[in-house]
């Protein structure tokens, strides 16, 4: 009866109070995650290294706000000072907008590094991803991807120090019809079928392996596939040139054009 009596005096009124305290909290923390959250994490990030098509790196972005963030450009902090950017001002404003609760993939090509060498993999350890004229710093702290983050700063692109400016990787980017090229690519080979129209192209670099197999029939042996030229035939565009039609090509019904790629 006592335990009864205590129960009704202050158990309920205690959940009563509780209950009205969760009750309001709910716009407080719907307002906190709409109007001022940065709560943007870093769910992963990949580098690779591809003999034909250069460096690539990719960032994925998860928000986990009410928020939409339409991003500018992040900066990516491989060092404490030294850091590249990825400007994503020319892309489309679909791809580059982080919509609340969902995920967003980053991507970067190059050829090179100036001034910059990676012995490995390139990891970000620390981000600044540019919103505006505002900045969300994240800081990458631990192997199971946890994110300390700091404060929303507000920030201009024009009150960037001059230190700062010149602790930025640049990235050099070598380009074939579009594409991202490796600095090893020497000649391009267009090959064109019956008709006339392009059917590929086949990249070759300076030790002559090809990005593509050249499938030919051979009358002893079939389907014969090459993945590379020999290195003494690819010296110049005529010697190229010389060697596919007298040799690989003299009996096919592919038609190919040569031509050398500048540096």
């Amino acid at each position: 009866m006592l335990f009864e009596e205590a129960l009704t005096k202050y158990a309920v009124p205690i959940s009563t109070v509780f209950s009205n305290i969760m009750v309001g909290l709910v716009p407080i923390v719907v307002s906190w995650m709409r109007y001022f959250s940065t709560n943007i994490k870093i769910i992963g990030q990949s580098y690779s290294n591809n003999t034909f098509y250069g460096k690539s790196y990719s960032l994925k972005l998860e928000n986990k706000t009410l928020r939409t963030f339409v991003i500018d450009k992040v900066n990516v902090f491989v060092t404490q000072e030294r850091f590249f950017t990825i400007d994503l001002g020319e892309l489309d404003f679909e791809k580059r907008t982080l919509e609340p609760f969902k995920q967003l993939v980053i991507k970067e090509q190059w050829t090179e590094m100036r001034d910059f060498q990676i012995e490995s993999i390139l990891t970000g350890i620390k981000f600044e991803i540019f919103c505006g004229a505002k900045v969300v710093s994240i800081k990458y702290s631990s192997f199971l991807q946890r994110i300390k983050r700091s404060k929303l700063l507000y920030k201009y692109f024009a009150k960037k120090s001059i230190l700062k400016i010149q602790n930025e990787i640049v990235l050099s980017k070598r380009a074939f019809e579009n594409t991202v090229i490796s600095s090893q690519v020497k000649f391009a080979i267009h090959l064109f079928n019956l008709d006339g129209a392009l059917e590929r192209t086949i990249l070759v670099i300076r030790s002559g392996f090809m990005s593509d197999n050249i499938i030919l029939n051979d009358q002893k042996h079939g389907k014969v596939a090459y993945n590379a030229l020999p290195p003494e035939e690819i010296t110049t565009t005529e010697k190229l040139i010389n060697y596919l039609d007298s040799g690989l090509f003299k009996s096919s019904i592919h038609k190919f054009l040569v031509q050398e790629i500048g540096k």
